[in-house]
């Protein structure tokens, strides 16, 4: 037993320290004439004292043996005594330390579990609205194209387009919150494949050029000719651009002038968009790119839209070993950057 093991090993210290305290007081060994070599009329009438050896002469016991015994042990009694309650002290600080801790994990559990269930109706609850919405918006696109075919040369045509657009905007919007609650969760994935991203980022330039138009704006492409390959996923890096770009537009005022510029830097393609409007804050930009964040304009108001489409291009971009950031000063317009890194091998497509 630990208790048993304690009294033992406390006896054997009190007997040890017992012992060496008495051979200490009793005092050193009186010569003899066999010791120190001199005839025994020279050492002194002292005689010596029988012993088993006739040449050592054992001291004798001080007449106040038992005081420096009892002393000894009553020291080595206090001094244990202290050395345990100290030792019981650490243990029970241990102890408590070690119960705070288990529990302060179990609730840590707790909430991630809790947090791990709230993300997961979540992602349940936007995929089912995401499918109670498509379902409505696949017969309006048809109706809606075929309406603008019908009204060729019609001056209703243009109602038609309207509709047309609207729709393909809101079926866009369901594909961003679908895409997000996959990404929420981890079920977000990407195909990427080594590719040159050029024809890819001209062609965005151009599909949005007429919106650009529309609000008299300057589009101006800058991609660089001897781009590095990299590995792309076409339709998510396609998902990108066009959040990239519409916003640059959305937020640049009439009259004003966006730049899509590509580059390369060693191991790396850079893709800006740079647009001429009213800049972001500081504080904004640390947010940007959370899901259904929006950035507060002039007012305290906000735009339209669910915040969704920086959120889901970080996404997508990190999924492609990549990343994204902001530049922005208020009132000096923004640039929002993206960097892929370049495919191993650069001659293969």
């Amino acid at each position: 037993m630990p208790t048993r093991s304690r009294l033992l090993r406390l006896c054997s210290l009190i007997l040890i320290v017992a012992g060496c305290l008495l051979l200490f007081s009793a005092g050193p060994a009186v010569p003899t004439a066999a010791t120190t070599g001199l005839p025994s009329a020279a050492a002194g009438a002292v005689s010596p004292q029988p012993s088993d050896d006739p040449g050592i002469e054992l001291p004798p016991l001080p007449a106040n043996w038992w005081v420096n015994f009892v002393a000894a042990a009553i020291g080595v009694l206090i001094a244990y005594g202290v050395y345990y309650l100290r030792l019981r002290a650490v243990a029970r600080q241990k102890a408590l330390l070690e119960n705070e801790v288990a529990l302060r994990t179990a609730e840590l559990k707790l909430l991630n579990e809790e947090l791990d269930r709230e993300i997961h109706r979540r992602a349940d609850f936007n995929r089912a609205l995401v499918h109670e919405l498509k379902t409505p918006l696949t017969a309006m696109l048809a109706s809606a194209e075929l309406f603008v075919d019908d009204l060729a040369g019609d001056p209703r045509q243009e109602l038609a387009k309207n509709i047309h657009r609207a729709a393909q905007n809101l079926d866009r919007r369901t594909d961003e919150l679908l895409d997000v609650a996959k990404g929420e969760v981890g079920m977000l994935t990407v195909a990427p494949s080594p590719g040159d991203a050029r024809p890819l980022l001209i062609g965005m330039a151009d599909n949005l050029k007429a919106a650009a138009a529309r609000k008299h704006q300057s589009l101006i492409v800058d991609v660089a000719a001897d781009l590095p390959k990299v590995r792309l996923d076409e339709d998510r890096l396609r998902q990108v651009l066009y959040n990239y770009l519409t916003n640059a537009v959305k937020y640049t005022p009439k009259g004003g002038e966006i730049t899509l510029k590509a580059y390369a830097v060693p191991g790396e393609l850079r893709v800006e968009v740079k647009d001429s409007g009213p800049g972001i804050s500081s504080e904004a930009q640390k947010r940007l790119f959370e899901p259904y964040y929006r950035v507060p304009q002039s007012g305290g108001e906000k735009l339209s839209g669910l915040g969704l489409g920086l959120a889901l291009s970080k996404m997508i971009i990190e999924l492609h070993g990549g990343r994204v950031w902001v530049e922005s000063e208020p009132g000096h317009g923004a640039t929002f950057g993206l960097a892929l890194p370049a495919a191993a091998d650069r001659g293969s497509v």
